[in-house]
């Protein structure tokens, strides 16, 4: 596959995903989001959403990437080089930007008790909210993922788009992020992965 616009399974729900998202940023005030979701902060749905952001951490990754050789044998260092780009460019701009996380703008608000909280949770605070590291990752592996199907189970990148999104959801949904986090980082994500796809078939067909 040249691109992720040869998998339509994934790109047309990816941009009417980033279109929602644009167009909620532009309709609500920061922070409606994680008052929106206080009713639905409860069981099932508080296990699911911290099971759904742990797709976006990088030990599963590692793992994947290392399984991947059973497919591939060129496709390990392919999910390497994403984290290796990835970890130093979220660190980067997240200082640059240097917005505040949910808790640190809440508190500077005073208006913390306005927000259910989903037990069991560690909020981070600080500022360094945007863009989502765990979103970036999410979408940078599952869309090199998708990168990667063979042409006959390109369907599978609609199941790889909503859960990347999924990712993105439990961090709002867990008070770690915004909805401007979510959307920043779903972008970096898949410019990441489609600059790696980009330098492996440069690499690979000349």
């Amino acid at each position: 596959m040249k691109s992720l616009w040869d998998n339509p399974w994934f790109t047309i729900p990816y941009l009417l995903l980033l279109s929602g998202g644009l167009l909620w940023l532009t309709v609500y005030p920061l922070g409606y989001e994680l008052v929106a979701l206080n009713p639905f902060r409860q069981e099932p749905l508080n296990t699911f959403f911290r099971f759904c952001t742990r797709l976006g951490e990088p030990a599963l990754w590692i793992m994947v990437g290392l399984l991947s050789f059973y497919v591939n044998r060129r496709y390990p260092p392919l999910f390497g080089l994403v984290v290796a780009i990835m970890w130093p460019f979220s660190l980067v701009i997240k200082h640059f930007i240097g917005v505040p996380r949910p808790l640190a703008w809440l508190e500077g608000n005073h208006i913390v008790e306005y927000v259910t909280y989903v037990p069991n949770v560690k909020l981070l605070s600080g500022f360094n909210s945007m863009p989502s590291g765990h979103t970036m990752l999410a979408f940078a592996m599952f869309s090199l993922a998708t990168l990667m199907l063979p042409y006959r189970y390109r369907f599978l990148g609609l199941l790889f788009v909503w859960t990347a999104a999924l990712v993105g959801i439990s961090r709002v949904f867990l008070v770690q992020h915004f909805m401007r986090d979510i959307v920043a980082g779903s972008v970096f994500g898949i410019l990441i992965s489609d600059l790696v796809w980009q330098l492996y078939r440069k690499w690979r067909f000349g």
